[in-house]
C-alpha cells in the first residue's frame, strides 16, 4: 500500500511540476541537450566482455580467466558526475521522470540484434517499498527504442539480497548467487538484459545464468552507467 501511494504521489508530481533539467535547471526538459552532451562517455579502452574501463587489451584478466555468462556489457556512460547522480535520483529518490531520458540515452548503446528485453528484477518487498523497479522502467524504454518486446516477469528474485554498494567483488558475487530464477521457459535466441548500473557485473552474471536455464542461448547486457571502481 505504501509503495502504491508513493507511486501515485510521484505520478501526480510529474503532472503538476513543470519539467526542469536535472543538471542545470533549464525549463521544459528533464535533461537538456547541453547536460546530455556533458555526460562522461565510457572510453573505448574497455574490456569487451564486462566493459571495465581502462583495459588496453580486448579482454580483462578476470573475463579471460573466468568468462562471464553474458556475451558483453554495454553502457554509454561512466558512473560519475551527473550520470551517476541521475541514476541515484531515479533509483533512490523516486525521480521516475528520469527513466525516459535515461532509457533513451542507454538505447544509443543497445544492440539491435536482440529478440526481447529483460529487466533485472527487484525483490517483491523492496519493490513494494520503492513503488517501482527502476530497471523495469529503463527496460521498457529501451525495448521501445529497439523495437522488441519487454519481458518484465521473465526473472524473479527469490530472496532479498543486501545492497551491493559497499561490498567487495567476492561479497557481491556471493550476495546474488542463486538469487534469480526464471519464471518460464524462453525460446529466445538472444536477449538484452537491462539494469541501471554495472559495477563488477555480479548481478548481471547471476541473471544471465538464470536466463540460460530458461532456454536463452545468448545474453547481452545494457546499463546506463558502468562504474570504474567499486561503489
Amino acid at each position: 500500500m505504501i509503495g502504491r501511494l508513493r507511486q501515485l504521489g510521484a505520478g501526480l508530481l510529474d503532472l503538476v511540476i513543470p519539467p526542469r533539467c536535472a543538471g542545470c535547471g533549464e525549463r521544459d526538459t528533464w535533461l537538456c541537450a547541453d547536460c546530455r552532451a556533458g555526460l562522461h562517455r565510457l572510453p573505448a579502452d574497455r574490456c569487451r566482455r564486462c566493459a571495465q574501463p581502462g583495459v588496453p587489451t580486448r579482454v580483462c584478466g578476470n573475463c579471460y580467466a573466468s568468462p562471464p555468462p553474458f556475451v558483453a556489457v554495454d553502457a554509454p556512460f561512466i558512473h560519475e558526475g551527473l550520470a551517476r547522480q541521475l541514476v541515484l535520483d531515479l533509483k533512490y529518490h523516486g525521480h521516475r521522470h528520469l527513466a525516459g531520458p535515461l532509457a533513451e540515452l542507454a538505447a544509443t548503446a543497445a544492440p539491435r540484434d536482440v529478440e526481447a528485453v529483460v529487466p533485472v528484477p527487484l525483490h517483491a518487498r523492496r519493490r513494494a517499498e520503492r513503488g517501482f523497479n527502476q530497471s523495469e522502467l529503463l527496460a521498457a524504454g529501451v525495448a521501445r527504442a529497439v523495437g522488441v518486446p519487454v519481458l518484465p516477469d521473465a526473472l524473479r528474485r527469490t530472496r532479498e539480497t543486501r545492497p551491493q554498494a559497499g561490498l567487495s567483488e567476492a561479497e557481491r558475487i556471493a550476495n546474488v548467487r542463486g538469487a534469480f530464477v526464471p519464471t518460464a521457459k524462453l525460446s529466445r535466441h538472444r536477449v538484452l538484459l537491462v539494469d541501471d548500473v554495472c559495477t563488477t557485473g555480479a548481478t548481471l552474471a547471476a541473471c544471465a545464468r538464470a536466463l540460460h536455464r530458461a532456454g536463452v542461448r545468448e545474453v547481452v547486457a545494457l546499463t546506463v552507467t558502468r562504474a570504474a571502481n567499486l561503489q
